[in-house]
Parts: C-alpha cells; sequence; structure tokens
C-alpha cells in the first residue's frame, strides 16, 4: 500500500540520501495524519491526482522528507540552538481539517420539506370562549 506514487514523490524530492524505505514509513505517516485530519477511514492506494488530499499528501511528504525532525537550528560561535519548525506541516494540516470540516457540517439524516412561508394560521375547528379566573 502506498499513499503516493513513488515516481511523483521523486520527482519533487530527488534526494539520493532518502531511501525506498524511509519513503514509505513517511508516506504511512502522512496517511495517518490525512485519515484523521479528514475523518477518512481509509485512503485509495495510491490517492488518485484529482483526489482534493493529493497535493496536501505530496507537500507534507515533500516537508517531512526535506526535514524528518522539523527542527530549525543556529549556530553563533560556539554556542547553537534549535527549535521546532513545524509551521508549513501545521497549516496544511490546518487546511484540510477546516476544508473537511465545512464539508462534514449540518444536519444529516434525512427531514420533512420546510412548510411554506409564512406559516398558515391554523384556526381552532370549534368557537371557544375564554372564561378567565
Amino acid at each position: 500500500m502506498s499513499l503516493l506514487d513513488p515516481a511523483d514523490v521523486r520527482a519533487l524530492v530527488p534526494q539520493e540520501d532518502f531511501s525506498d524505505a524511509q519513503l514509505e514509513v513517511t508516506m504511512q505517516l502522512v496517511a495517518g495524519w490525512l485519515r484523521e485530519d479528514s475523518g477518512r477511514d481509509s485512503l485509495p492506494s495510491p490517492l488518485p491526482h484529482d483526489d482534493p488530499l493529493w497535493a496536501p499528501a505530496l507537500e507534507l511528504v515533500a516537508v517531512f522528507a526535506e526535514n524528518p525532525t522539523s527542527l530549525a537550528s543556529r549556530i553563533a560561535g560556539p554556542t547553537s540552538s534549535t527549535w521546532p519548525q513545524a509551521r508549513r506541516r501545521d497549516a496544511v494540516r490546518a487546511a484540510v481539517r477546516e476544508r473537511y470540516s465545512r464539508e462534514n457540517a449540518g444536519p444529516r439524516g434525512t427531514f420533512p420539506p420546510p412548510p411554506a412561508w409564512p406559516d398558515p394560521i391554523v384556526r381552532p375547528a370549534t368557537s371557544w370562549w375564554w372564561a378567565g379566573p
């Protein structure tokens, strides 16, 4: 099972040090993220190019392949520091969640058609009078 066609990924990420086994594990990881974010139970293998998740999947695989630890670093003299740099990954995942939350929102099931507007006045069948206390 493969989330994307490996040739598509290799065309975007031509790194020689990224093995086929690493690519497969990365695609499984991204598939898990996309299933979670989209609410889908399963994804086709591989995703067709016209699927709305194809572009986010390819981008997430490329981001992860380029920087698997998602860390940025800076070296200044004898000191170095690292910090998380997951903004793009989080932005792509948030966009997928937003799209699928809109698609999944709203009433589910079958409902009767709405009544005509304005609502007709329903008058009692018999006349009655208020007797009051």
